[in-house]
């Protein structure tokens, strides 16, 4: 995806993605290595209750969740990949999360 991005000729001061497993964050950190560009912050949004990497990072320490708590689902892991939690201590990625009345909000209004 960075490498599509960067032939494409796009600038962009920070990455926004959302995060189930972790394969997609650890392949945007690595593209953006790749490409010379390991200092632009990715910001990881999880839904609370399906937020694994964010509980994660606060705890230090890989955590699994006991079950998925959201409407997001399909994004929803009871733990990221070791790879994606590894990344936290090595790359400005930036944990947030928004409640599944935001996500919802959010798709409505991209598609509507």
């Amino acid at each position: 995806m960075i490498t599509e991005l960067v032939q494409a000729g796009h600038d962009f001061d920070a990455v926004v993605l959302a995060v189930g497993g972790g394969g997609l964050l650890s392949g945007v950190v690595e593209g953006l290595r790749m490409h010379g560009m390991g200092k632009i912050p990715v910001i990881a949004v999880e839904t609370e209750g399906a937020d694994a990497l964010f509980q994660s990072v606060q705890a230090g320490a890989q955590v699994t969740l006991d079950r998925i708590e959201s409407v997001a689902t399909s994004l929803g892991a009871k733990q990221v990949c070791a790879n994606a939690y590894a990344l936290t201590k090595t790359h400005d990625i930036r944990c947030t999360r928004v409640t599944d009345r935001q996500a919802l909000q959010g798709r409505v209004r991209n598609f509507v």
